[in-house]
């Protein structure tokens, strides 16, 4: 290499950084740790579990998702009772409805018969008098 391609190649790398120190050379790509399609800082993972320790994590995933699974039955079948207290009340309402309809039918049918021509000709027995 000829001295003034050493010198721009020195100062070149001078103005870059890489430049090893020893001889002017510049350090290649690998030897400074720079590849392609690599990462130049490693993912470096400061909690590291054991066999124990997954396990018990595993174990603990397990029972908190089973229960959530059986709060969300409980609340299925309370609303199930729910339902069926409100079904049965329903249909006591119904019936006394019914008995009320009834009711209303027969006293209104008692203000119609009092209201005839046949009732209206009718005359009062007193209490104390005995009809022969």
């Amino acid at each position: 290499m000829s001295r003034r391609a050493s010198r721009a190649a020195t100062t070149s790398n001078l103005r870059t950084g890489f430049y090893n120190g020893q001889g002017g050379e510049a350090l290649s790509s690998s030897a400074r740790g720079w590849t392609k399609n690599r990462n130049r800082v490693r993912f470096d993972d400061r909690v590291k579990l054991g066999p124990v320790a997954y396990s018990v994590a595993v174990i603990i995933g397990v029972a908190l998702l089973g229960i959530v699974a059986l709060t969300q039955t409980v609340q299925a079948t309370s609303l199930d009772y729910r339902l069926s207290d409100l079904g049965g009340e329903v249909a006591e309402l119904e019936s006394q409805r019914a008995e009320l309809i009834a009711e209303t039918a027969r006293l209104s049918s008692i203000v119609n018969l009092q209201r005839t021509e046949v009732a209206t000709r009718l005359k009062e027995v007193p209490d104390n008098e005995i009809i022969r």
